[in-house]
């Protein structure tokens, strides 16, 4: 596991110690999403003009439809 965590590139998620603290997860969520966010936008630009269609797929909105959302 992690050398899989070293080729993310991403920090593993900080999940607070207690289950009750629901703020702490919220938190640790929005992060994640965070970079989820920031990788799509960034794959987004790299294809732009090279890759039309992982360019496609990695706007929000087609992603979405593939997902059926």
């Amino acid at each position: 596991m992690s050398q899989l965590v070293a080729r993310a590139g991403v920090k593993p998620p900080a999940f607070p110690q207690s289950n009750a603290d629901l703020a702490g997860f919220i938190k640790a969520f929005l992060d994640l999403e965070r970079v989820a966010i920031t990788m799509h936008h960034s794959l987004a630009e790299k294809t732009r003009h090279t890759d039309v269609v992982t360019h496609e797929v990695a706007e929000e909105d087609e992603l979405e439809t593939l997902l059926g959302e």
